[in-house]
């Protein structure tokens, strides 16, 4: 996925995090011409302490992707370790909320 940091975004995310300080406004966004399904819900607001590996689980069974299928998730070009929290970074334009969701590779 490829997502643009627009100033609407950052201001939606202040707003979000000033009335839920606990919370952590995630954005989930499909990378154009992946073979996984489009998901129904895009925005989520988790808890600070769950981990990558627990929203990955999330996002998984929202859209019934089977356990013999792979989806990486990126965060600002990298992939985070499953073990990781989810959090929130305040620099402007450095928001930790947008995963990309990519289809495993083929292996021949």
């Amino acid at each position: 996925l490829r997502v643009l940091f627009t100033e609407h975004r950052c201001v939606e995310s202040a707003k979000i995090r000033a009335k839920y300080p606990d919370r952590v406004p995630v954005i989930v966004e499909k990378v154009s011409g992946s073979q996984i399904v489009d998901i129904d819900k895009r925005k989520y607001l988790v808890p600070s302490d769950i981990t990558v590996a627990q929203f990955m689980w999330i996002i998984r069974k929202r859209i019934q992707l089977p356990s013999e299928k792979a989806i990486f998730l990126f965060v600002d070009k990298t992939v985070p370790q499953s073990r990781n929290c989810i959090y929130y970074s305040p620099i402007p334009f450095h928001f930790k909320y947008c995963l990309q969701l990519f289809p495993a590779p083929l292996l021949a």
